[in-house]
């Protein structure tokens, strides 16, 4: 705040914890070191108000199979944006990226960050959870715990008869 965004003393900021609680506070020190110091003084924020916004009585959760590239950024940057609560990224047969051992844990790590950044930008008050990647299998094991589960297909014909009540893995 005091370096990139230069905030000058007596500006107000809105802080956030992910959980529900926001927080108003005014910058009143925030001079940065001279140039040939190495230890920077810290900023100081005085608080002016505070406040709780209740938890959603909905819980959306969205299960996207893994896209490639930044398109999987971008899907998750606008589901934060359009309120989901939580995101299950899904690996299936037809997922073209197939992360590594090491690497799932950094894809979700920046998925968070993407989250958290999201969140930031359009004031939600609650932080919403990337999940660990899972396969379909995995999401049979979960699928009773929804109280509806819509499943959106592109085949023609693809609607279903009746309330989904078993996720069958290919």
């Amino acid at each position: 705040m005091r370096d990139v965004l230069r905030l000058p003393e007596g500006e107000r900021v809105q802080m956030f914890d992910g959980q529900g609680h926001l927080a108003v506070a005014m910058v009143e020190a925030a001079a940065a070191a001279s140039s040939g110091s190495p230890r920077r003084r810290p900023l100081v924020l005085r608080p002016l108000s505070h406040s709780s916004v209740p938890a959603p009585e909905l819980e959306l959760t969205l299960i996207q199979a893994v896209i490639k590239g930044a398109r999987m950024d971008w899907l998750v940057e606008k589901a934060t944006e359009l309120g989901v609560d939580r995101l299950v990224p899904l690996v299936t047969s037809r997922t073209i990226v197939r992360p590594g051992r090491g690497d799932k844990g950094r894809k979700v790590e920046r998925w968070q960050r993407i989250v958290l950044g999201a969140s930031r930008q359009c004031g939600r008050a609650w932080l919403p959870t990337v999940e660990p990647l899972t396969d379909v299998r995995g999401l049979a094991d979960r699928a009773p715990a929804f109280d509806l589960l819509l499943v959106g297909a592109l085949e023609a014909g693809a609607a279903a008869s009746g309330p989904v009540t078993e996720l069958d893995p290919p």
